[in-house]
């Protein structure tokens, strides 16, 4: 029976990961909010490789090397160099969504992804913080800054995730919570600069 809720917290380690997450924030970002612009399918495209494909291709690269242990970037020590991929990507994103000429919620969904992972990629040079609850509450926090208190319901996906971190041992109580708490003030904080000042038409 244990193994089988192993399997379980295993398959929730995936599907909702943040590449997984990230997937389907953007799509709904574009399906719910007003959207005045051409070439839907092409943005999504861009919102999908850089937020959600090119950052898993990168952690796969450092397994491959033998650099990262795991996909799952288990070990605190080896997460640095993902860390720095993953923001790479993210603003890349935020840089080719401004070219496309994007509706601004995009660039500044793209551009809190690289905010959150920054801050998560210091916290980790000393502590491991669980970036599977910060790859839920951030981008959650996002949606209602965006969308409102429709979007709410959705941190309630923070439950399964921590669940599966605690029951695979990856991390303790403290390192969920605070993976599942600290993106959200820093997320809205995020969004009221860049809609505010980086991002204004």
């Amino acid at each position: 029976m244990r193994k089988g809720w192993d399997k379980v917290a295993r398959a929730l380690e995936i599907t909702l990961s943040a590449p997984a997450y990230a997937a389907v924030c953007f799509l709904l970002i574009m399906l719910l909010g007003p959207w005045n612009s051409p070439g839907f399918l092409e943005t999504y495209l861009i919102c999908l490789f850089f937020a959600s494909a090119l950052p898993v291709l990168v952690i796969m690269a450092c397994v491959r090397a033998g650099l990262v242990s795991d996909m799952f970037l288990s070990r605190r020590e080896e997460r640095g160099l993902p860390f720095v991929g993953a923001i790479s990507s993210y603003l890349v994103g935020t840089w080719s969504l401004s070219l496309l000429r994007a509706p601004r919620e995009l660039l500044a969904l793209m551009s809190c992804y690289a905010f959150i992972t920054a801050i998560m990629s210091l916290i980790n040079l000393s502590w491991k913080i669980s970036i599977h609850a910060a790859g839920i509450s951030g981008p959650t926090t996002c949606l209602v800054y965006l969308l409102g208190m429709r979007a709410v319901f959705l941190y309630a996906l923070l439950v399964p995730v921590c669940w599966s971190r605690l029951k695979l041992g990856q991390h303790d109580l403290k390192q969920v919570l605070a993976g599942s708490l600290l993106p959200i003030p820093a997320s809205w904080f995020w969004m009221e600069i860049a809609l505010s000042f980086l991002f204004t038409s």
